[in-house]
């Protein structure tokens, strides 16, 4: 393997990675955004996610596809 094809390989996995992270935290925002707009109007908590963890992936997965079709703001 070369140098060039593995400096390749190298970038990806970052790019794959960090890109991997921000949707997991942008899905734990959107979880803590529901969770506060559900306590603000209900006056209750309410976990409104379908997992187990503090995370909503719809939120994450629709800005990161907004991100790639769109652009980054």
């Amino acid at each position: 393997m070369n140098r060039e094809s593995r400096e390749k390989r190298i970038k990806f996995w970052t790019a794959f990675a960090k890109d991997w992270l921000l949707c997991v935290w942008l899905s734990f925002l959107g979880w803590l955004w529901e969770m506060l707009f559900m306590l603000l109007a209900y006056k209750k908590f309410a976990d409104r996610g379908f997992l187990s963890l503090p995370i909503c992936p719809i939120y994450g997965i629709t800005i990161m596809l907004a991100f790639y079709l769109f652009g980054t703001p």
